[in-house]
């Protein structure tokens, strides 16, 4: 079989895995309560997130032939990045994170602190149209802390900055643990090889729309977008899949490797609604389709983004592909 075709096999294999395992962790919730059990929820969504890292794994290793360690090769299909160097598992799927200490540093920093200030325009965004009622005195704060209700504005940012610390401390830990199984899947496996087979548009359009589908199985029942009916959440669940899985595969081909993206993929999921409660005026309902980080205000946001990055990145590389990407020979 020739590379392109196992590399095209790999993918079809990757998504009907992905898809039905989804499916599966998911089942208790619609055979039972729903979204009405937190617990219940977390628990199939955590497991639903670690399993497209373990397909993608098993994927690379029995399709591709991927080895676990280093060794000799002399099939060019088989190389990695660099010119020579072995494409292991690991390797391929983005897992390596080097340049040296300033750089680590460096690109850590922008997984870390660019899905903060991306949420953050996309609610003032929202506030500037009107669907989203922005409070700059953060009274939210105020009143969830139980401060004095004269309570200075220097107060209530410090209040505020120490509970988005504590958001991002989390969301760097403990939600990037479960984000990394998500980014392995999508940003490690299945965009570098849509990139490398089909180009850039296909690969963020169409893996957003696998990505948006593959979270189905929650955004039918009311995650997310539970004001909106079943149909029109998973719509936008897609569309903001698309932009959001294309910012992160922007952060993985910029900085040649997943950690980033996971890391900002972490970070978002733990700050953004944190974000959303605490800059809302205390009583105001928040419309996620028209007026959140989730709706049409994000997706703007974060598509000038995509855009914008991927048109800098093309002036800046004539070999237009992730770092890790083996190349599509044989």
């Amino acid at each position: 079989m020739s590379g392109a075709r196992r590399r095209t096999s790999g993918i079809v294999l990757y998504c009907a895995i992905a898809f039905a395992v989804c499916w599966a962790a998911c089942l208790p919730l619609w055979l039972g309560p729903g979204l009405s059990d937190p617990g219940l929820v977390a628990l199939c969504g955590g497991i639903a997130m670690v399993t497209p890292a373990l397909t993608a794994i098993a994927v690379v290793r029995v399709v591709e032939r991927r080895p676990w360690r280093v060794r000799a090769m002399t099939d060019p299909a088989d190389r990695g990045g660099a010119a020579g160097t072995p494409a292991t598992v690991w390797r391929s799927l983005g897992l390596r994170l080097g340049g040296g200490a300033k750089r680590v540093v460096a690109a850590l920093m922008v997984g870390l602190l660019s899905p903060v200030v991306l949420l953050f325009a996309s609610l003032v965004l929202a506030a500037a149209v009107g669907t989203y009622d922005l409070d700059p005195t953060l009274r939210q704060v105020v009143a969830d802390l139980g401060m004095p209700t004269d309570a200075s504005g220097a107060d209530a940012w410090a209040a505020f900055s120490a509970r988005l610390a504590t958001a991002m401390l989390l969301g760097a830990t403990i939600t990037t643990i479960l984000a990394l199984g998500e980014e392995i899947g999508w940003r490690g496996y299945l965009l570098p090889r849509m990139h490398e087979r089909w180009g850039l548009p296909v690969a963020i359009v169409g893996g957003g729309i696998i990505w948006g589908l593959w979270h189905a199985p929650l955004i039918l029942l009311g995650y997310n977008y539970p004001d909106a009916a079943p149909w029109v959440g998973q719509l936008a669940m897609i569309a903001a899949c698309t932009v959001v899985g294309g910012f992160l595969y922007l952060l993985t081909v910029g900085l040649r490797s997943v950690w980033p993206a996971a890391l900002a993929h972490g970070v978002n999921n733990g700050v953004s609604g944190f974000l959303v409660a605490s800059l809302l005026v205390p009583g105001s309902q928040v419309d996620t389709v028209n007026g959140s980080p989730l709706g049409w205000p994000g997706w703007i946001v974060y598509g000038v983004v995509v855009i914008v990055g991927f048109s800098l990145l093309r002036l800046r590389r004539s070999r237009f592909t992730p770092g890790f990407m083996p190349a599509d020979k044989g």
